[in-house]
């Protein structure tokens, strides 16, 4: 979040992919989600699996307004596992 604060981009919300966890936090006026993973984490082989239990598998369904609000009530991260 910072870095892109940093760069100059305006938001007050940001999806974050590839960390496989799932997760919603608000620090201040921003809502940071983490979507999961749509892959098995199970066949997953990162450091001969001492990742795969800290893995979660899902994704983000996120709904926005024309104006590219985030519609909170209507967005959802599933978790599949």
């Amino acid at each position: 979040m910072n870095f892109f604060r940093n760069e100059g981009y305006v938001f007050t919300s940001l999806v974050m992919g590839h960390t496989h966890r799932i997760g919603e936090y608000t620090i201040g006026n921003t809502t940071i989600y983490e979507q999961g993973t749509c892959s098995e984490t199970s066949k997953q082989s990162y450091l001969d699996g001492k990742l795969v239990n800290s893995q979660k598998e899902g994704f983000l369904y996120l709904c926005q307004d024309d104006n590219g609000k985030v519609i909170r009530d209507k967005s959802r991260l599933v978790v599949l596992d």
